[in-house]
């Protein structure tokens, strides 16, 4: 069985190689129904992709963008 990548940089997602498993798309729904709290991503290669949460950065970078788009919006 591959062994997973496992990241190197603290915040880098986790590649799980899931081809063996042939995992279909209704699988792949249930296990993602099943995990909520994991931002879960199945790429064409069969990869299962693990995101690390987002931070309180990341939160502050995307109501900036979200502000200027509406200020934007209304000009």
């Amino acid at each position: 069985m591959p062994q997973p990548v496992l990241a190197t940089e603290p915040h880098a997602p986790m590649k799980l190689s899931v081809r063996a498993l042939k995992l279909t798309d209704e699988q792949f729904a249930q296990l993602c129904r099943e995990n909520p709290e994991l931002r879960l991503e199945l790429t064409a290669k069969q990869e299962l992709v693990i995101m690390p949460p987002t931070g309180s950065e990341t939160g502050r970078c995307n109501g900036r963008i979200t502000y200027l788009l509406q200020r934007f919006s209304f000009e």
